[in-house]
């Protein structure tokens, strides 16, 4: 199931709008890609981030989070119409799809069930960083040193999805 995923108080510029594919992942809104190089024209290749050895975190800065496209196309690549949970939103390998850089200081808002808390529980005041070789982002105690995408969250929240709520937080992004 895919993600839900908004950027809350962030103005975007044309520098931080970017078009962005993945010719083998089926790509959600809300994924952190690391940018690779341009397809064509301004349509850059991503990839899952990775970090400089196996116990690492991404330490890339540069960082982009998939918003989305337009028309949706569900995992199948067929138009959906009516569609009252966004969760069953993705888009197809190869599809080009807007990201946006995120800049410090950004707060953004995504449902608990895309982070892995496996290790450290969602709560305020815990840390979000990327997740080696995955789009996901995972829950830290601390900022991990030569991580060069954290963000902090700062409130549990919620969005309404249907007739219910979905659990999400509200995180900053200040590394």
């Amino acid at each position: 199931m895919a993600q839900i995923f908004e950027v809350i108080d962030h103005v975007n510029s044309d520098t931080d709008i970017v078009s962005v594919k993945s010719d083998t992942d089926i790509l959600d809104k809300g994924y952190l890609c690391s940018l690779g190089t341009l397809a064509y024209w301004d349509v850059y290749n991503v990839t899952e981030p990775t970090g400089a050895t196996s116990a690492a975190t991404p330490t890339e800065a540069d960082l982009v989070m998939i918003l989305g496209g337009d028309p949706y196309e569900d995992a199948n690549g067929q138009r959906t119409g009516g569609v009252r949970d966004p969760r069953d939103i993705t888009y197809a390998a190869g599809r080009i799809v807007a990201a946006s850089r995120i800049p410090l200081g950004c707060r953004i808002k995504i449902d608990e069930d895309s982070i892995d808390d496996s290790s450290v529980a969602i709560a305020v005041g815990k840390y979000l960083i990327p997740k080696d070789g995955g789009y996901d982002m995972v829950t830290s105690a601390t900022i991990p040193s030569g991580v060069g995408f954290v963000l902090k969250i700062d409130k549990e929240d919620s969005f309404p999805v249907g007739g219910e709520y979905v659990d999400a937080v509200i995180a900053r992004r200040v590394v």
